[in-house]
């Protein structure tokens, strides 16, 4: 069993993995952030301002990791900027309000970067969509983790953190499901790869 007391800082992403398949925000997920014994900090491809609100509600730190890791924010200040993020773009990125479902197509960000590089974005997704990114792929590692740990991981990560709602759904099956779907939706966005 996990003991939370044995680590120094907890990091979490938010969308479904805080928030449910509906983005809402659970009173017992809040309850049991605000009960860890140690500092919360939130990652996510959402924006700062997409983020402040469920940061507030969760007593999370004030540090927030954001767009991807592309940008470290703390009350408001920019401590660091990625290579990607030129120029005013941080401050243009969109904020999608709180709770709102993350989605790619609400960012501004992606959509400049699609914009100003289109057939290089695609043909790379296509490129990686038929190596990496492959839906055998991506499951064989999946299978590959789940054959070092067990899928009782699973099981026991519904005991340790049952205020989490994405929790009951990480077994093999769901992610399998989660992975296709993902897929064709990406595909339907870019185009039939395979």
């Amino acid at each position: 069993m996990i003991n939370l007391s044995d680590y120094q800082a907890f990091f979490s992403d938010i969308d479904g993995t805080l928030l449910d398949r509906k983005s809402k925000l659970h009173e017992r997920t809040i309850n049991a952030m605000r009960q860890l014994p140690m500092p919360l900090y939130l990652i996510s491809g959402r924006s700062e301002k997409a983020m402040r609100g469920i940061q507030k509600e969760l007593g999370a730190e004030d540090t927030l990791i954001t767009l991807n890791g592309n940008a470290i924010m703390q009350n408001g200040k920019l401590l660091y900027q990625g290579p990607s993020l030129e120029g005013d773009i941080l401050d243009e990125y969109d904020a999608t309000p709180p709770y709102y479902p993350y989605n790619n197509r609400y960012s501004s960000l992606l959509t400049s970067i699609i914009e100003g590089y289109t057939n290089e974005y695609k043909a790379r997704y296509f490129e990686l969509r038929k190596s990496v990114l492959s839906y055998s792929s991506i499951i064989d590692e999946f299978e590959k983790y789940i054959a070092i740990y067990g899928e009782d991981i699973y099981i026991q990560d519904t005991i340790n953190f049952p205020a989490i709602p994405s929790v009951p759904v990480n077994t093999l099956n769901s992610l399998r499901t989660f992975v296709k779907d993902r897929f064709n939706y990406l595909d339907d966005v870019f185009g039939q790869v395979i």
